[in-house]
């Protein structure tokens, strides 16, 4: 990663508005937008997956990230996003993933929080656990000290919010 370059990540829970915020913050500030690759892999492989599944998808994600250049990059979700999944899945860790997101540090965390409806969606399946994800990456992003902002309220509450954003 060059050290000039400013990274956003949009994280937390299903159908808490990470994509949606990730877009309008793109539409505002430019930048690149590295998409939430589990979509575009799910979408192709179906929604029966496995452990490994997951591997694979948090290690293209990450090669993405790594032959992006540019001085800012918008992740909608990243390892994080993986790590959290493993464990609520599948009831264990990724010492791979642990490892690469300690020499991960984005310049802000956007974590959304899933006070918005529930949206149907043939990929999602965490509805009724939303709140308990969403504890879930606030005690990961408090563990690594990320710096945080909590996008919360109303769709104008959180659009105010990424219109008002200052990231330099």
């Amino acid at each position: 990663m060059g050290e000039n370059r400013k990274i956003i990540l949009i994280c937390g829970p299903e159908s808490s508005g990470k994509s949606t915020s990730a877009l309008r913050l793109h539409k505002r500030l430019g930048g690149f937008l590295l998409p939430d690759y589990s979509r575009f892999y799910l979408a192709a492989n179906g929604k029966n997956y496995t452990l490994s599944d997951i591997h694979l998808m948090a290690n293209i994600h990450k090669n993405q990230l790594e032959s992006i250049r540019g001085s800012l990059i918008l992740l909608d979700s990243y390892l994080l996003n993986y790590k959290i999944w493993i464990q609520e899945k599948f009831d264990t860790s990724s010492e791979k993933i642990s490892q690469e997101l300690k020499h991960f540090k984005p310049d802000l965390c956007l974590l959304m929080k899933p006070d918005i409806p529930w949206t149907y969606d043939p990929l999602r399946e965490n509805q009724y656990d939303r709140h308990v994800l969403f504890d879930m990456y606030k005690n990961e992003l408090d563990n690594y000290n990320w710096p945080v902002k909590t996008v919360q309220g109303s769709y104008d509450l959180r659009n105010e919010l990424i219109d008002e954003l200052k990231i330099y």
